[in-house]
């Protein structure tokens, strides 16, 4: 069972039908919710806000609860390699794919270091990384695993695609990837970025992953059983910020989520794949 999460009606009907109730009934329990937020606060409480849902849960839910969740990530992809597993970054620079080829074409390898780092070659010949201010080689050196217990290869999405357009991180991702950007500046090259803009698109991709391998960004030690309650909170406090004017709702309140740091998105998760273009971002 999962909820449907792409837009406002699908959350409402999804977690009305898990509560049993109608949808106008479904908002009278976030009401009430709200109200124990409020009540005797300075400011919207969400920890009695999730409270007061879960009780109603525990109440009224009879069936199990979510045992899979939608999962929106958005990419810019080389055309043509849209429907190709989606890698975690070290597979994807270190492996046989449409963008290590396309890194070729520029002279430009990665292989697999010491522990977790990957090394930046370029005319076959290793690139130093050694650290120094510039915000080029920190970059470089936080994503390709210079910084043990730090590493951050995973891949990245969101939980609602409802707003995800008023996401400032949809407008910051549209562009070329920011290690290209890097590199291009760090090996003091050109036409790298310009050639994977012209050849690439943007794409939000929704998976249907099982919730157990999804992990909310913050709060990496949740059981699936608490990870079933976050969804099931999160959903509701965003039909509550629908009470107020929808056209000043921005997606602020997006939770993050990753898979583990070595693990990839194959396409029998593939739900659907959808061109953003300029003009849907808002």
């Amino acid at each position: 069972m999962v909820i449907d999460t792409r837009t406002r009606d699908g959350m409402e009907n999804s977690l009305a039908q898990l509560m049993d109730i109608s949808v106008p009934e479904l908002y009278q329990y976030i009401e009430a919710a709200t109200a124990s937020a409020l009540e005797g606060q300075q400011c919207f409480n969400q920890n009695l806000f999730d409270k007061a849902m879960e009780e109603f849960y525990s109440n009224m839910i009879e069936q199990e609860l979510p045992d899979e969740m939608l999962f929106f990530h958005l990419s810019r992809r080389l055309k043509g390699s849209e429907n190709e597993i989606s890698y975690n970054l070290r597979e994807l620079l270190t492996s046989n794919n449409s963008f290590s080829e396309f890194l070729n074409t520029h002279q430009i390898t990665f292989r697999k270091g010491t522990g977790n780092r990957i090394i930046l070659c370029f005319r076959d010949r290793p690139i130093s990384l050694k650290n120094t201010s510039s915000t080029n080689v920190c970059y470089l050196r936080s994503r390709l695993g210079y910084n043990s217990g730090r590493e951050d290869f995973c891949i990245n999405g969101f939980a609602f695609r409802d707003l995800l357009m008023k996401n400032h991180y949809t407008r910051q991702l549209q562009g070329c990837p920011e290690i290209l950007e890097c590199i291009e500046r760090h090996l003091r090259t050109q036409g790298l970025v310009k050639d994977y803009e012209e050849k690439s698109e943007y794409y939000c991709f929704t998976y249907r992953f099982p919730i157990e391998r999804v992990i909310f960004d913050g709060k990496d030690g949740l059981t699936v059983e608490e990870k079933q309650l976050h969804l099931l909170n999160q959903v509701a406090y965003r039909l509550y910020e629908y009470s107020g004017d929808s056209r000043y709702l921005y997606d602020l309140n997006n939770p993050i989520l990753r898979l583990k740091d070595d693990d990839n998105a194959s396409v029998e998760y593939l739900e659907s794949i959808e061109v953003v273009t300029p003009d849907m971002i808002e």
